[in-house]
């Protein structure tokens, strides 16, 4: 892995230069007109090809990444997998969502089917919206959340295989799962993220989280650049990002045992990774989400692997699975009165204005600094982050 330069003040990620670069590229193509896109080809290869001269490799990856941005949205046409080859995971969809129906009625199956088939078609807006007043709306899109609970399961059942043969059954597995729920970008972005660790341990290689999370972004832009504007792609990518920066630090920081530090830290690093997203898009912000989620996440895990395997073996035999459906009701009805319960207090959610794009960037350029992944001494990243917050704030006001 390259080192970093003295005269750059982050560490270096080439996969993550190249998701920044071909995010701008993706955003130059869609907001430029005329000549505009054209124009921005060439100076980012003149500059690119200065990078290269100088050796600026940070700098020269990411305008490479710019141009090939460019020259793919412009050439070629958004990839997908041809009907012929979709047709078996649409029939097996459709399966698992009438088995969920029947085993779960009414709102319990609404949830469930957004839950672990991703189709949110059936889901009440009243529930909908106690789950989006507690802050933890999240739950109800498939999402690293929910791969996490699958790659759990899987590594439980293979714990005794070759890493190899267990990577190759995580990611048959994985995207199975993601051609039934129809590849949204949050699920397809956590299943190449699961993957990645896997890969390296399989290959003798190091993890490294960020590039794990640039490898994701980049494998989704380039078959679907418009993912880019999905509201999905964007709340799901911020608050990994967040949790990345800063969860580990602060979970060292939390004076409590190990592991409800971590799920505090990660609780409060996914909200403030979607806190701009959230105001930008909805002009609104869940002021309980941290104590929703401790409240209502030690309950999903259940909910969701246990009405799973219900569902599966509804559809082999279905009195196994109606005979462990009422556990999982139970569950669920523990999880709504919780949301419904946070959701009614009268803070729960509070408008606000909507931010400017500015605002949002200075606030995660401050979190970026405050990271690790900033070199620059203690107190100048303190400085730093201090002024890009107080920035965001002004503009927001």
């Amino acid at each position: 892995m390259a080192q970093p330069s003295p005269s750059f003040p982050f560490l270096y990620r080439p996969m993550v230069a190249a998701a920044l670069g071909a995010g701008l590229g993706i955003v130059f193509f869609r907001t430029l007109t005329g000549t505009g896109p054209l124009l921005a080809l060439c100076l980012f290869s003149i500059l690119g090809f200065a990078c290269w001269i100088k050796g600026l490799l940070p700098l020269r990856t990411f305008c490479l990444a710019v141009v090939f941005a460019l020259l793919r949205v412009a050439l070629l046409p958004e990839l997908s997998l041809p009907s012929s080859i979709m047709a078996p995971f649409v029939q097996a969809r459709e399966a698992l969502l009438h088995i969920t129906g029947r085993l779960f009625p009414q709102q319990d199956g609404a949830l469930l089917s957004a839950m672990l088939w991703g189709d949110k078609s059936q889901l009440d807006t009243s529930l909908r919206a106690a789950y989006q007043g507690a802050g933890v709306a999240h739950i109800l899109a498939l999402s690293g959340l929910h791969v996490s609970f699958v790659a759990m399961a899987l590594n439980w059942l293979t714990r005794r295989v070759d890493i190899r043969l267990r990577l190759a059954l995580t990611a048959m597995a994985l995207f199975t799962y993601c051609a039934i729920a129809a590849f949204p970008a949050s699920l397809l972005r956590a299943t190449l993220m699961c993957l990645c660790p896997l890969s390296a341990q399989a290959m003798g290689k190091k993890k490294d989280q960020a590039s794990s999370i640039a490898f994701a972004a980049l494998c989704i832009l380039f078959c679907a650049p418009s993912a880019l504007w999905d509201i999905g792609f964007q709340l799901s990518f911020g608050a990994v990002i967040a949790i990345a920066m800063l969860a580990a630090p602060l979970t060292e920081r939390l004076p409590f045992p190990r592991e409800l530090s971590e799920s505090i830290s990660v609780s409060i690093c996914g909200l403030l990774g979607t806190l701009p997203l959230s105001a930008y898009h909805f002009k609104e912000l869940p002021l309980l989400s941290l104590f929703a989620n401790l409240l209502i996440l030690p309950l999903v895990p259940l909910a969701f692997l246990w009405s799973m395997t219900a569902c599966f073996l509804g559809l082999l035999y279905y009195p196994l699975g109606d005979l462990m459906a009422p556990v999982g009701r139970l569950l669920l009805n523990g999880m709504n009165g919780a949301a419904t319960a946070v959701a009614s207090f009268p803070l729960s959610l509070m408008e606000v204005p909507k931010p400017s794009l500015l605002s949002c960037f200075l606030f995660y350029g401050a979190m970026l600094v405050l990271s690790r992944f900033c070199l620059l001494p203690r107190r100048k990243k303190g400085v730093a982050a201090a002024g890009l917050f107080a920035a965001a704030f002004l503009l927001m006001v």
